[in-house]
């Protein structure tokens, strides 16, 4: 959970700028909350104990370092955790105009679909940031970078190559420090047999879920585009201008030091 009602304020605060020592309430419940922090903690509150708050339900440590990873990019725009819009909760709201999905676990395609299509018919599009481990196992963008110098193909669940192909062949990811956009293109018939050679797994038993990795040049984060996906029943987020995304030739991430 990353914010909660100041008990003195009665104001909602953020746990990165919450008081230690202070004293917060849950939003949806009401109990009296504790705050972690720490050197190799995201700052987030928590339950005392057993609740059957949906709050109180377990979070994993990348999934809330993509949450908090949101309120750094988008700054100076707000960045508002854990909204209720309609009959579902959202990780993060932005600038009241768009939803942010965190994703850092499998999540079946139709869950997917029916989440992005439920915030379209609220009037929010929807940007999706997977976890790059989520994508390709490995823990940092740096490494995922090696990944694709290496032109070595990965087999991707099956969510994130739906997100990719709704979205005219465009991803985000994320580790804890920063964003980068990225594509996903079907190997060659020479390069799926030369990973059956090599005994690939996925080249043996998911041919299918093989793809390259390609990153793009460093996009102008300034520029925020929504635009309908290729079934038009829901509206996904791209972030830059039209024509980063044209013709990828390098492979830079940038920091996530935000519009300005």
């Amino acid at each position: 959970m990353m914010q909660a009602v100041d008990v003195v304020t009665g104001l909602t605060a953020a746990a990165d700028e919450a008081r230690r020592g202070g004293r917060y309430l849950c939003p949806e419940c009401g109990a009296l909350v504790g705050l972690r922090v720490g050197p190799r903690k995201v700052p987030h509150f928590f339950h005392y104990a057993r609740s059957q708050c949906t709050l109180a339900q377990p979070e994993g440590p990348r999934h809330r370092a993509l949450k908090e990873l949101c309120k750094r990019f988008f700054a100076p725009l707000p960045v508002v955790w854990e909204v209720d819009l309609g009959q579902r909760r959202v990780d993060a709201l932005v600038d009241g105009r768009f939803v942010v999905e965190c994703q850092a676990s499998a999540l079946p395609p139709r869950e997917w679909q029916a989440r992005s299509e439920h915030h379209h018919r609220l009037g929010y599009p929807v940007l999706w940031l997977w976890d790059v481990k989520r994508l390709c196992r490995k823990n940092t963008l740096a490494e995922a970078l090696l990944l694709e110098r290496s032109g070595r193909s990965l087999c991707v669940p099956p969510e994130i190559r739906l997100c990719h192909d709704e979205s005219r062949n465009l991803l985000f990811v994320a580790d804890k420090h920063a964003l980068a956009a990225c594509r996903l293109s079907a190997p060659s018939d020479p390069e799926q047999a030369a990973a059956q050679r090599n005994g690939s797994p996925a080249a043996l038993f998911w041919p299918q879920a093989l793809r390259k990795l390609t990153f793009f040049p460093d996009f102008d984060q300034k520029v925020r585009v929504h635009f309908a996906s290729r079934s038009g029943t829901m509206r996904l987020v791209r972030l830059g201008n039209a024509t980063d995304f044209e013709e990828p030739t390098s492979s830079v991430v940038r920091s996530s030091a935000g519009p300005r």
